[in-house]
Parts: structure tokens; C-alpha cells; sequence
């Protein structure tokens, strides 16, 4: 019962986020039919984007997934002070940049001024993106 009621609700996450992107930018890369259609296909999905070579929720990290022909890329988002959408794991960019802080106390201008880390902690030349530039 618990399996089945965890499955339940990931799906359910899987076709809010769908629709709430669908809603939101008009395109996806897949849809709901596809993602749930029984064809035998396994869909390879990359958490944060390529993190494994590239600062995780990254511009290059989701750049590198579409190159490598990956179906389903997550990225996480959390809203800045002043309404915008970053991508971000984490409510705080402590273990990501090299700031500290919730990501809801800066403003966008503000969060810009951050550059990402990368492998063992390295800081790199990238931003925090935007939603948007998604």
C-alpha cells in the first residue's frame, strides 16, 4: 500500500509540473501522453541537469543533457525578494556559490554577483540563471 501510494504521488507531482510548465512557457520537451504511454521505452531523466560536469541547475548542465539526447531534464526553482525565478536547489545558495544566504532575501541584481561552484567546491565563471533564460 505505501508503494503504491508513493507512486501515486510522484506521478501526480510528475503531471503538475508538466502542466504548470506547459502553462507557463507553452512548450515542453515531452507530454503527458508520451511521458505515460506504455510503449516499453525507458525515459533517462537528469536530476539538476549534468552536475556531474557542470555547477548543478546550470545553463551548461541542462545544455549538456539536450546535446547527449537526455528525455526528461529537472531543475528546481526558488523565487527571489524581488518576484524572479532562479533555478536553485536549495532555499539557500550557502552550498552552491560562493555566498551565503536564503535565495528570498536577494534580489536578482543582487544574486548575479554569486558564481556557482562546480567539482570539489571549485568556483566557476557561472551565474545563477534565470527561469527565463531556460
Amino acid at each position: 500500500m505505501k508503494n503504491t501510494k508513493r507512486v501515486t504521488i510522484l506521478i501526480t507531482l510528475i503531471y503538475f509540473t508538466i502542466s504548470l510548465t506547459s502553462s507557463l512557457y507553452g512548450q515542453i520537451a515531452i507530454t503527458t501522453n508520451q511521458l505515460f504511454q506504455s510503449n516499453n521505452k525507458v525515459l533517462v531523466a537528469a536530476h539538476r541537469g549534468n552536475w556531474k560536469d557542470f555547477p548543478e541547475n546550470s545553463i551548461p548542465a541542462v545544455q549538456s543533457c539536450i546535446g547527449t539526447g537526455i528525455d526528461i531534464i529537472e531543475i528546481d526553482v526558488q523565487r527571489t525578494k524581488d518576484g524572479a525565478y532562479v533555478l536553485m536547489h536549495d532555499g539557500s545558495i550557502d552550498r552552491t556559490t560562493n555566498g551565503k544566504g536564503k535565495v528570498s532575501d536577494y534580489t536578482l541584481k543582487q544574486l548575479q554577483r554569486f558564481k556557482l561552484r562546480g567539482k570539489g567546491d571549485t568556483i566557476t565563471e557561472y551565474r545563477i540563471p534565470t527561469l527565463d533564460t531556460i
